[in-house]
């Protein structure tokens, strides 16, 4: 993570932010002073408002981080830049968890911190608008990991972590709209993994079943034999 730390003095210069924020602060379009005007937010289809023509992306939960931080501590770099790190630490903690319930414990680590120190990540962490990836990861990976907590039992559906998952795709395309992706990621970990897991399963039980009985017959047969 330390990578990360020394761009905190250019990260809204570099992005041009903060002369934009303060030409809205005496604008219609400024930030909010109440916590009603913050949750307004959501009803708002523009993905920044600090652009003229927006693309008309709705990233709600992501732009509500943004009033927060400026709530917080105004138009000072350091503060953002912070929940950028502490959200990329997330995820790649929770990646670590994902890659444990395939690979080993060594090779989850290595890849973990692979993924964590990887210089692709470098905008999505000190870019302010790039907290839209991460904050949509976080929700992103959530939402995988209750979907295999939901399909590890082999003859019932586990409804609560479906539910769970459900909710963390649908939180993920408030933050960013490619966390739709996760039900295609679901998706495959469903007929690649999960219903492979349940034929093996299911052929390990008669199998093991096919023993007993034959340890079974085999007794009957050696007590019959015995009290005749």
């Amino acid at each position: 993570m330390g990578g990360y730390s020394g761009t905190h003095d250019i990260l809204l210069l570099v992005e041009q932010l903060h002369s934009n924020l303060k030409s809205m602060e005496s604008s219609s379009m400024g930030f909010p002073s109440s916590t009603a005007e913050i949750f307004a937010v959501c009803f708002d289809k523009r993905w920044s408002c600090l652009l003229e023509q927006s693309h008309k992306s709705y990233r709600p939960l992501c732009v509500l981080t943004f009033r927060w931080n400026y709530l917080l501590h105004g138009l000072e770099p350091a503060g953002y830049h912070l929940v950028n790190v502490l959200l990329h630490t997330i995820v790649s903690l929770m990646y670590f968890r994902m890659c444990a319930m395939l690979l080993s414990e060594t090779a989850s680590f290595a890849a973990a911190l692979l993924f964590a120190v990887h210089p692709i990540h470098t905008e999505a962490v000190t870019g302010v608008v790039g907290r839209a990836e991460t904050l949509s990861s976080v929700f992103f990976l959530a939402a995988f990991i209750f979907y295999t907590k939901a399909t590890r039992r082999k003859k019932s559906t586990g409804w609560r972590f479906l539910c769970l998952s459900m909710l963390f795709v649908a939180t993920a395309m408030l933050c960013k709209e490619q966390g739709i992706t996760i039900t295609g990621v679901c998706a495959i970990y469903e007929i690649f993994v999960a219903q492979k897991k349940g034929k093996k399963g299911e052929h390990e039980e008669s199998e093991f079943q096919c023993r007993m009985g034959e340890v079974t017959n085999g007794f009957e047969c050696h007590e019959s034999v015995f009290l005749e």
